[in-house]
């Protein structure tokens, strides 16, 4: 049963969510507190799970409340719930925050929030993975693309739409914008998948104070112990991106599905560098006897860790709220099998980009296209076809 935590200073919200959310029961333990000192002495003496809090409260308000949860009690899941919108709000709770949802919000509609939250985080198995994925506020970046970024923020020179490209690149800035830019606070009606877009939404100052903010956005800080080469971590999940995208258009799909396709293939490996920032010595295990076993990584992620990068950046991306293909593609890009949907999806996308292109790098391949899963989609007929595709993209034919 999870233990979920409401806080409110308006006694009416929280009378609401009570009955809205009364036929969960039986799923949830609800607790309930109308200020963030309550909700502090609740979690004292409480386990919790999920907390969902007002942002403006009398005394300690909610972005507050969350910096204090993620340091007290990194591991529970922390939504802001606020009718309010304005710069300070969203710069405060950036980094504390994992979801945003706006008030007034419909009790089925926080129920399915926290419903895919934990049951994202059951991906991963034990306490220490889920409290480390949790406990994160953003990715790192890597120092020339930081260094680029602070520069061009500063720079009139350069527009909203020039910062956007150098977003696109890295997989730390593109998914706390996304984020953010996905959240209530924009009130959107569909999901944006294009972290050019995003920034283009989000606009330049708002981009800046979050870039120039090191709560929010570092320059990466690697650890060699890891035996990751993080530049060619980089090459490979922007390449992963382009080819997704490519297959997406060569299958018919929508400029929306390829925008998504992209995305996903770009943060496919996101555990991967959670991993490697937070836990390199085990990594670095897991590579090593990759290496030496002709072993896949995932596989001794998995023995090492007790879950792959595959499921951590899974579990990340949705507690951030990326869309569900994306989280679907970055659960099982290396069994798809596992997966149980119908024709082309982003999924298939990313797993056939990803497989291609390591068929290229030298040496057999350990992780190839699935046939099994082709055939159940009846798509093995397009593998050929497939390739061609990823010839012409490292041959440089747009």
């Amino acid at each position: 049963m999870k233990r979920i935590l409401f806080v409110d200073d308006e006694p009416n919200v929280l009378s609401g969510l009570r009955r809205g959310l009364r036929a969960h029961r039986s799923e949830w333990e609800l607790h309930f507190a109308g200020s963030a000192e309550e909700a502090i002495e609740v979690l004292a003496g409480q386990e919790v799970d999920v907390i969902v809090t007002d942002m403006r409260m009398p005394g300690m308000d909610g972005a507050e409340l969350l910096k204090h949860v993620a340091d007290q009690h990194p591991s529970l899941v922390r939504i802001a719930l606020s009718g309010q919108s304005d710069e300070e709000i969203l710069l405060k709770s950036a980094a504390p925050t994992h979801q945003f949802l706006t008030k007034p919000c419909a009790a089925e509609v926080v129920f399915e929030t926290i419903s895919r939250a934990c049951a994202l985080r059951d991906l991963l198995a034990g306490g220490e993975l889920q409290r480390l994925v949790a406990s994160l506020g953003a990715l790192p970046i890597l120092p020339d693309i930081f260094s680029r970024i602070q520069a061009a923020v500063q720079d009139p020179k350069f527009s909203i739409q020039d910062i956007g490209d150098i977003v696109a690149q890295d997989i730390g800035l593109s998914t706390k914008i996304l984020q953010i830019v996905n959240s209530a606070f924009f009130g959107l009606r569909t999901k944006v998948s294009s972290p050019g877009q995003a920034t283009c939404l989000l606009g330049l100052e708002i981009v800046k104070a979050l870039v120039l903010t090191a709560a929010i956005f570092d320059s990466a800080d690697f650890d060699e112990d890891s035996g990751i080469d993080f530049d060619e971590l980089w090459r490979h999940s922007n390449m992963v991106g382009a080819l997704a995208r490519r297959l997406g258009k060569a299958e018919g799909q929508d400029k929306a599905f390829m925008d998504l396709a992209f995305l996903a293939g770009l943060l496919h490996d996101v555990g991967r560098l959670v991993l490697a920032c937070n836990l390199p010595a085990r990594l670095g295990a897991a590579v090593r006897r990759a290496g030496e076993d002709r072993f896949s990584l995932w596989k001794c992620e998995a023995e090492e860790l007790g879950s792959s990068h595959a499921e951590i950046g899974a579990y990340l991306l949705g507690l951030w709220g990326m869309p569900d293909s994306i989280v679907e593609a970055t659960a099982f890009h290396h069994h798809p099998d596992d997966c149980l949907h119908e024709g082309f999806a982003v999924l298939t996308a990313v797993h056939a980009a990803d497989a291609l292109l390591r068929e290229t790098d030298g040496g057999p391949p350990l992780e190839s296209v699935s046939r099994g899963y082709l055939d159940r989609l009846d798509l093995s007929g397009r593998l050929e076809a497939w390739r061609a595709e990823r010839d012409a993209m490292l041959q440089g034919d747009s």
